[in-house]
């Protein structure tokens, strides 16, 4: 009874304390905000002058300190270098390589140990996050910088101690990006809608110098909804849907990748006006292993391995259109790749699951012969051209499987010295089992003969050449050869055979077998001067058809190309 009285009498008071005390608290806190926020100002403005040298200046609408929430948010906010500073360091050799200008609707640090920072100077959060910032990165290194290098540790040191942050996020990221030096064109990158996130951001004296962190974080993980460019005088569009990099496990994996045309044929002809190869690519699953990230920031590409799931590479050319007059001299793989003043360097890549299509229209009957090569499947090692992994393996191989027209097991290997300058190369396949009656898709429109009969058992080839001929052996094995010439008309489809020249063809001037019965197996030598307007595949395909038409024997088979 005397506690409910005692209880009773003071609890006004006892309330009446705890109320006075909070609203100290809050006063207290308002006040020190208001210091702390002016205070916050100067430090920021300072900080930005002082570790860029003048450099950078940051500008916002509104800054709110929460010190009770833990929460500093700036509106309309930016950081914008200053284009005469840069002029003057340039001239100074002071001028770093690297300039970005930065802009967000909000900057938002979350969880932020406001007391720690202005009693330590330590800035300890568990969320920076850039809401629809965008990004201008300029990268030059033409211009020459004397300076000692310095980390941003050794920038910021003498104003703060750390920074410790859970993770930086910039969501719905626009990015223009620009790499220039002296020996190259200038590249430049525009995306849309990328978000870029940090786990584990910290920056001290110890993990400046941390080789297992990414930009001064545990992990560095970036995505990319879709990508599309195209140069201005460009007739492809490339296209990047569902990029996701990962910098911990060092992978960059693409959804879909496409070089899609901008034409369909009729119109690809009218702008080509001559010979052309009109290309149409889409690759699917593509998955780089141990990629460096900063190589492809200079147009390069450094990676261990690239795995292709599937996809499909499907060729168009017109031959009814003039000859390119210009020559394809020094457009062989090899010399490619030996000229490219980009770095690159792909230990291996695997494609599968490959769809190959070479479609050509024919002078002759005005008509399109297809070649397909179906599950095709590819080993290539060794592209590079980096004079460290030369000097180690100066060979790019090439290994290739698929089933031409669907049915030949086709396997192919490919040697190409890099650093040959005259574009030398070795190549060595068999196709095995497979009906001949298959290539009518191919020869039956361009050149108006059909095979009626043949069993290709194998047929070998082993060749070696460079940019201005091809030799080697071609052994070609087969039995029931007949095929027909077809009678001139507007369409090959509904042809009648010629009987005249089919009869000459196979009673007189066929092998219809190979090797004859009782003779014994004898490879065909080819030799064969390259048309250097035409294109390294096309001085493969005529040394093997050389040996083809040599085996088989007919004069009659001279037309065929």
């Amino acid at each position: 009874m005397a506690i409910t009285h005692y209880v009773q009498k003071h609890w006004k008071k006892g309330l009446l304390g705890i109320l006075t005390l909070l609203i100290l608290i809050i006063a207290l806190g308002f006040s020190l905000g208001y210091y702390w926020r002016l205070k916050m100002r100067q430090e920021l403005h300072s900080y930005v002058l002082q570790m860029t040298d003048s450099l950078y200046s940051l500008r916002y609408e509104n800054m709110r300190l929460d010190i009770f929430g833990g929460d500093l948010l700036l509106t309309k906010v930016s950081l914008t270098p200053d284009s005469a500073v840069y002029h003057r360091m340039q001239r100074e050799q002071r001028a770093k390589p690297f300039v970005c200008a930065v802009a967000a609707d909000k900057l938002d640090l979350q969880g932020f140990r406001v007391w720690r920072y202005f009693r330590q100077k330590k800035v300890e959060a568990s969320a920076l996050i850039f809401t629809n910032p965008s990004l201008v990165v300029n990268v030059d290194t033409r211009p020459k910088d004397t300076t000692v290098p310095k980390s941003f540790y050794q920038s910021m040191s003498k104003k703060l101690k750390e920074i410790r942050i859970g993770r930086l996020e910039l969501l719905n990221t626009n990015m223009n990006y620009t790499f220039d030096r002296p020996d190259a064109n200038q590249m430049r990158m525009q995306v849309a809608q990328m978000d870029i996130r940090i786990t584990g951001l910290l920056v001290d004296s110890v993990s400046q110098h941390d080789p297992a962190r990414y930009f001064y974080g545990e992990n560095c993980q970036i995505d990319l909804k879709d990508y599309r460019y195209r140069n201005s005088d460009s007739v492809y569009w490339m296209k990047v849907h569902e990029l996701h990099y990962d910098a911990a496990a060092q992978t960059l994996s693409i959804d879909s990748f496409h070089l899609d045309p901008i034409y369909d044929y009729a119109a690809f002809d009218r702008q080509a006006k001559i010979q052309k190869d009109r290309f149409d690519v889409k690759l699917n699953k593509v998955v780089l292993r141990n990629f460096d990230p900063y190589t492809l920031l200079q147009g390069g590409i450094k990676t261990r391995s690239v795995n292709i799931a599937s996809g499909q590479v499907h060729v168009y050319h017109n031959r009814m259109l003039p000859m390119d007059p210009k020559t394809k001299l020094g457009k062989h793989p090899n010399q490619m790749i030996a000229r490219m003043k980009l770095p690159l360097h792909i230990d291996t890549l695997l494609a599968k699951e490959m769809d190959v299509e070479y479609r050509e229209v024919s002078p002759v009957t005005g008509e399109t012969g297809v070649l397909n090569f179906i599950h095709a499947s590819g080993i290539l090692t060794n592209i590079t051209n980096l004079d460290s992994m030369l000097a180690k393996d100066s060979h790019m191989i090439i290994n290739l499987h698929a089933l031409l027209m669907g049915q030949g097991d086709l396997t192919a290997r490919f040697d190409f010295p890099i650093a040959d300058s005259a574009g030398g190369f070795s190549l060595t396949g068999v196709l095995k089992n497979m009906d001949g009656r298959k290539m009518n898709q191919m020869v039956r429109p361009l050149n108006r003969v059909e095979v009626t009969s043949l069993q290709i058992h194998t047929l070998s080839f082993n060749i070696s050449g460079n940019q201005y001929k091809a030799a080697g052996t071609v052994d070609f094995k087969y039995d029931s050869l007949k095929i027909a010439f077809l009678q001139k008309t507007d369409d090959t489809k509904h042809a009648k055979k010629s009987g005249i020249g089919t009869f000459l063809a196979n009673a007189f001037g066929l092998k219809n077998n190979s090797p004859k019965e009782g003779d014994a197996p004898a490879a065909a030598r080819v030799e064969l001067e390259r048309d250097t307007h035409k294109s390294f595949f096309n001085l493969v395909w005529k040394t093997i058809f050389k040996g083809i038409k040599q085996t088989a024997g007919s004069s009659l088979l001279k037309s065929i190309v």
